[in-house]
């Protein structure tokens, strides 16, 4: 008996150094992915805002056989007197604020108004909280945290728990993300960026998402492009291209951002 205990103390001496070997190339692979990305947090950004143009020719569409044009005239000239600016803070909290040139003329009008800008601070704060993860922090989550690290044949699969939300990502050898998968308390949701190669890393150059929420309607699909430009040293968004559907209702969205303000640490 006291020759096999000695023999198991032995077997799991002998296992201990493997699984902290295993447990350090873990760490270094998402070491070594969180290096490959872009991020403006490294960068020194600590805040900025801008202002937001929306190209009401693309969420109109094109004028139709028989559409009113002095009708979509008029539509336009108040829909291109509405002006979005954004904020974000140190700690990635966007806000976006709005003002119209020309008050509504009646209380349709302004119903009207008020639907408009909420919907396009949905989209701006939307846009943010996929975009921030990619480009601001990090895709990944700390190499101090809990996570799982797995083989898999397109390269590796990351999961971890981020609060009470379930995060598995999915990426190549060269640490390219092909999709995260989030399962929450309310919703499930899938993203598949596409990135472009720099110097610096993976700059995310658009997206396909998913989201549905466990209860309700607003089942969301949406596929995006991503313009930057370089403003004090950083990239930051020039333009958005939007194609989505909401319950199968589908829109156009293009914005064009503008006007930096950007704070360093």
């Amino acid at each position: 008996m006291m020759k096999r205990i000695v023999a198991l103390v032995g077997v799991l001496l002998t296992a201990i150094p493997a699984v902290a070997a295993d447990r350090a190339d873990k760490r270094e692979i998402i070491k070594q992915a969180r290096a490959a990305y872009y991020s403006l947090r490294q960068k020194g950004l600590d805040a900025f805002s801008a202002s937001a143009t929306v190209n009401w020719e693309v969420v109109l569409g094109p004028i139709k056989t028989g559409d009113d044009v002095a009708q979509r005239a008029s539509a336009m000239k108040l829909l291109n007197g509405l002006h979005f600016a954004l904020a974000m803070d140190a700690r990635g909290k966007v806000t976006v604020t709005h003002r119209a040139d020309t008050p509504a003329p009646n209380e349709t009008s302004q119903k009207g108004y008020d639907q408009i800008f909420t919907g396009m601070e949905q989209v701006i704060t939307g846009f943010y909280d996929t975009y921030n993860p990619f480009m601001i922090t990090s895709p990944f989550p700390s190499v101090d945290s809990d996570y799982t690290v797995d083989d898999i044949d397109i390269g590796y699969r990351v999961s971890y728990k981020e609060g009470t939300s379930s995060v598995v990502t999915r990426m190549t050898k060269t640490f390219a993300i092909i999709d995260t998968t989030v399962n929450a308390t309310d919703f499930d949701s899938v993203i598949k960026p596409a990135f472009g190669t720099t110097e610096q890393g993976y700059v995310m150059s658009g997206y396909n998402g998913y989201y549905k929420p466990k209860t309700g309607a607003g089942t969301t699909l949406l596929d995006g492009t991503i313009d930057h430009q370089v403003v004090d040293g950083l990239r930051v968004p020039k333009k958005l291209h939007f194609d989505s559907s909401v319950d199968g209702v589908k829109n156009q969205t293009e914005l064009v951002f503008a006007d930096y303000i950007i704070k360093k640490r």
